[in-house]
């Protein structure tokens, strides 16, 4: 399960206001090793990384946070385990 787990956004003029947090899951054999360097890729920091889970955050401005999200949505990840 790939998991948005936190967004914000403190509204001010600073550029670098929007967080986002990901919580990734009972994943597949192999598949934490894969999304490593993909996320590494996009600067997201790992904060804890497991056999089968992990989670990470980045931090930037609001347009490029929300695009990354977008991106994120067609791998797969969501706001809910029900979506």
């Amino acid at each position: 399960m790939k998991l948005f787990n936190l967004f914000s956004n403190n509204f001010s003029n600073n550029e670098e206001g929007a967080k986002l947090e990901i919580y990734c899951y009972d994943l597949e054999s192999g598949e934490v090793e894969n999304l490593i360097p993909q996320l590494e890729k996009k600067g997201f920091e790992l904060i804890y990384i497991d056999a089968d889970s992990l989670m990470a955050k980045i931090s930037g401005g609001y347009q490029d946070i929300t695009g990354l999200m977008k991106e994120l949505k067609e791998q797969g990840f969501s706001w809910s385990e029900r979506e």
